[in-house]
């Protein structure tokens, strides 16, 4: 699923401990990290409490206007092929809900550049959350019919969980991770309306497809002041030799 990275529902997902602890686990080095399509930098200041300093990277310079400075931070406007941090410098390499979107020959060719021997490049995702089995079935027809010619190019990547993406790396790590969230309706809607999908169908009919089925989303909503989303993380972490 591609969601855009100016979204104002990017907050509603914080990644689960669970998987940032799987990640660093692997991690023999504390003293750099590069964190790929940053956006607003939530992974970013997550990885300024165990390294040393953070590199984030954004290729549009809006989406880092609201970022908090912090001093074990360098936000800074490269894309995912040219960053300014030395040859064998980096620890860890993070990409979060990205990969898929990404030049990935030449990101695969600067992240060989840039992280030390033995240092790790890990990726995750998600896809569509669980609310139970009568909202999910109208999730899908969403997700699959209506917005099935409106998703970029790599978004059957993240159908297929990173499975079959290329990754020219040791593989250290191919795992999955539950987390839930208690979302009210109105973030429901927000996240919806951060698929880069919808977006792209808005600009070619005038209307959201969300629009046309809240309806039905707040029906089956059931008057709930909040509601539990359930999301799957795959996370795959590769060894940079």
């Amino acid at each position: 699923m591609e969601f855009s990275a100016e979204s104002s529902a990017d907050h509603l997902i914080k990644y689960p401990e669970e998987l940032y602890r799987e990640i660093l686990h692997r991690v023999g080095g504390r003293k750099l990290a590069w964190d790929v399509a940053t956006g607003h930098g939530k992974v970013a200041y997550r990885l300024a409490a165990e390294f040393d300093m953070v590199v984030a990277t954004e290729g549009d310079s809006r989406i880092l206007e609201g970022t908090l400075s912090n001093p074990k931070i360098n936000f800074e406007v490269s894309s995912e092929d040219s960053v300014s941090v030395k040859s064998g410098s980096v620890d860890l390499v993070t990409v979060g809900q990205a990969l898929h979107s990404l030049s990935l020959e030449g990101f695969y060719q600067e992240v060989k550049r840039v992280v030390r021997p033995g240092g790790v490049l890990a990726a995750w995702g998600f896809g569509i959350p669980r609310l139970g089995m009568e909202f999910d079935r109208l999730m899908n027809r969403l997700y699959s019919e209506t917005l099935a010619g409106y998703w970029p190019a790599g978004w059957v990547h993240l159908q297929q969980r990173y499975q079959n993406i290329p990754f020219p790396f040791k593989n250290m790590m191919d795992e999955r991770i539950e987390a839930d969230y208690y979302w009210k309706f109105d973030d429901w809607l927000s996240f919806l309306e951060s698929w880069t999908a919808v977006r792209q169908y808005k600009m070619q009919h005038g209307e959201s497809p969300v629009d046309v089925l809240r309806p039905l989303f707040e029906q089956l909503w059931g008057g709930h002041e909040t509601r539990k989303v359930s999301f799957t993380f795959f996370v795959k972490t590769g060894l940079v030799i």
